[in-house]
């Protein structure tokens, strides 16, 4: 095994380990901390182990995705606060689409908690797209909510000229929205065919 598992000097030594042919990435990151639990004893020697392969690429884009949806969403969060109160010139119609959209989010999370696989590298950027997504529709409802509610005589018939205007338009664009996700099914990538699934979902579930 020199020059394959151990190099010439014998300072360098490899541990090879196979994962089954129904191995899924989504089993990834429990593969890996077996493996660096099995390798402590090793680094507390004062060895040096780096554990490569597709499991640990998995793993660090799944851990690297994760930290980066946590520090953009807030931001991305800000965001959308300022602009809707720019847009609405309105606290409450503000707090009604945000509101929403967070119903939207947290269902949609929710659900892929419950049903779904583990949020991957892919599938980590759902909460934003979902998001954004669904918050530009929102923005037309209000927006003709408000233009209609001073010259309707209630809140009740703004509402309903602004939905007759703006219903089937906004949902003819989620429907299509979530349709262009689902093409991606024809792929052969796990996690793309998982994002395509739940971000129609996501989208659905905001209407």
């Amino acid at each position: 095994y020199q020059d394959l598992l151990v190099s010439r000097d014998g300072t360098v030594g490899a541990i090879l380990v196979q994962v089954g042919q129904d191995w899924e990435s989504s089993q990834s990151r429990g593969l890996i901390r077996a493996i660096r639990d099995a390798v402590r004893p090793l680094e507390e020697l004062g060895l040096d182990v780096h554990i490569v392969g597709s499991p640990a690429v998995y793993t660090v884009l799944e851990e690297t995705s994760r930290s980066e949806i946590l520090r953009t969403f807030p931001p991305a969060l800000i965001c959308s606060v300022v602009i809707l109160v720019f847009l609405f010139r309105s606290f409450r119609a503000t707090l009604v689409a945000l509101l929403c959209m967070a119903m939207s989010v947290t269902l949609t999370m929710g659900l892929l908690a419950l049903f779904g696989p583990p949020l991957n590298f892919v599938t980590a950027s759902l909460p934003i797209l979902i998001w954004v997504l669904g918050l530009s529709n929102l923005i037309h409802m209000i927006r003709r909510f408000q233009e209609h509610l001073p010259e309707a005589g209630s809140v009740e018939q703004a509402i309903s000229l602004s939905l007759s205007e703006t219903a089937r338009p906004c949902a003819v664009a989620i429907l299509t929205t979530a349709m262009g996700f689902l093409s991606l099914l024809t792929t052969r990538l796990g996690p793309t065919r998982q994002l395509a699934v739940w971000c129609s979902t996501g989208l659905l579930l905001s209407l």
